[in-house]
């Protein structure tokens, strides 16, 4: 099978995509502008305009042996700036955490793979942090009519268990809780029992109003689009940790491109729109997965894509699957709570 580009036209898609994110009803709070002229430029990375280089550009002091080798680590499929892995990487050795002085908290690892730019490498404890914006609020949205309602508040009937066991999380007040009661070995991730695509979701979640640990250990949960890729759930208010473990960041790859998080035990909302990866009959890739997210209604990803499947400490490269996968909330002994979670299903290659 030829492995033309799913997507003819390239300015097609993105004027389709800015209107589909205009109808989410949601503000860019300034970045949508930077984001558009990223795109028209046909460049996927990711800055926040502050007048000051990014995170990636001060870095150029970065060896060429280094570049060389991440970049064999990776391929270009339809575009020059669209990277996907080639392979599974791992660290070399058990990588080193890095931790905040007189705290004890990790946050960051030493010894990971490089990213493809050779810049920086997975949870880099030297990659900065986005810029800090103060967000309204986490507005309850009700769901549209085409709306797949998945957790209404008062019905676990949307989700079952990872392993298809009982489900384990709580429902109480109108919200869904990680269950704290369940040793961290033990995994209790949900996933949605209708499986989905190219789809908008509507998801809105809480931390602990009073934080008991750090970093990574603070409000922890993640959403598994198509139970693969992931959009990270994090308490990142006033809480360092590693660029690319923070809220609403595609995990151990893109930070976002701004810090919008609201402060702990306040609801948050994310609004994703996914487009899911496309395989050949050989299960060769075609498209990679790409990703767009509102948190608390400012644009912290746009169209950005994913390297491969998500994973902790490396980097994992994609696997053929089927068009559509369950929707995965992530249990990471922490009592996290989620509630109004709706999806729309989009067919985001119809128009081409």
């Amino acid at each position: 099978m030829s492995k033309s580009r799913y997507y003819k036209n390239g300015a097609t898609l993105r004027a389709g995509m800015m209107a589909l994110l205009t109808g989410l009803g949601v503000s860019a709070c300034g970045n949508a502008d930077e984001a558009a002229e990223t795109a028209a430029a046909g460049d996927n990375t990711q800055t926040a305009t502050t007048g000051t280089p990014s995170g990636d550009q001060a870095m150029a002091e970065t060896s060429a042996p280094a570049e060389a080798h991440a970049a064999s680590q990776f391929a270009v499929v339809n575009g020059p700036e669209i990277l996907v892995a080639t392979q599974a990487q791992f660290p070399d050795a058990q990588p080193v955490a890095v931790q905040r002085p007189n705290s004890g908290f990790t946050i960051g690892y030493e010894g990971t793979p490089l990213l493809p730019d050779g810049k920086w490498r997975v949870h880099d404890p030297e990659r900065p942090r986005p810029e800090v914006v103060e967000p309204q609020t986490g507005v309850f949205v009700p769901p549209p009519s085409d709306a797949v309602v998945l957790f209404d508040g008062t019905s676990f009937d949307g989700f079952r268990t990872a392993n298809d066991g009982a489900p384990d999380w709580v429902v109480e007040n109108g919200s869904l809780r990680v269950p704290s009661d369940i040793p961290h070995t033990v995994s209790a991730d949900i996933v949605s029992t209708r499986e989905f695509g190219d789809a908008q979701y509507h998801i809105e979640w809480r931390s602990p109003a009073e934080p008991v640990s750090g970093s990574q250990g603070r409000g922890n949960s993640g959403i598994f689009l198509m139970g693969r890729y992931e959009v990270q759930v994090l308490d990142s208010y006033q809480n360092e940790t590693y660029a690319d473990g923070q809220a609403s960041a595609i995990y151990g790859w893109k930070p976002p491109l701004k810090n919008a998080t609201l402060p702990p035990g306040e609801w948050q909302s994310y609004d994703i729109v996914f487009e899911a990866p496309r395989f050949d009959d050989d299960g060769d890739l075609l498209n990679p997965a790409f990703v767009t997210v509102f948190h608390n209604g400012v644009l912290t990803q746009y169209r950005q894509n994913f390297l491969g499947v998500s994973g902790y400490q490396n980097i994992l490269p994609y696997e053929a699957h089927p068009p559509q996968g369950p929707l995965r909330l992530q249990d990471h002994g922490n009592p996290v709570e989620y509630r109004n979670i709706w999806v729309r299903e989009l067919d985001l290659g119809a128009n081409d």
